[in-house]
């Protein structure tokens, strides 16, 4: 089975106006392919997620977390298309998931923006 997901790319000052309530956002740019790797999650099972934060494009870097809590690295990487800043700093803190689980929001800061996955 080939999953997709929906990546929206918007600009960080867009972001912190729709926060406030001011203005709705749905500007789709692009579709990439989720990682596949292995059987679906069972019970217990999940996903953790980090990001590259590189200049040359920044990626996100995709788990499969197993009920004891062990980390698998997936085979590949999905790509923000944004830029990352080339520091190491925090690779957990620019991703949020919303509360429903339906989107993961992911902040590109060389190039000034957020990317939405879904």
């Amino acid at each position: 089975m080939n999953r997709t997901t929906q990546i929206r790319t918007l600009p960080a000052a867009l972001v912190a106006l729709a926060a406030v309530g001011t203005m709705a956002l749905a500007h789709v740019s692009a579709t990439s392919p989720l990682p596949q790797n292995g059987p679906p999650l069972r019970d217990g099972e999940g996903a953790v997620f980090a990001m590259t934060n590189a200049t040359a494009g920044n990626e996100i870097v995709v788990y499969r977390r197993a009920a004891d809590g062990t980390l698998a690295r997936l085979n590949r990487s999905v790509p923000t298309r944004g830029l990352g800043i080339g520091v190491d700093t925090d690779t957990q803190g620019p991703l949020r998931l919303s509360p429903d689980n339906r989107y993961l929001y992911a902040v590109n800061p060389g190039s000034d923006n957020i990317t939405v996955f879904e």
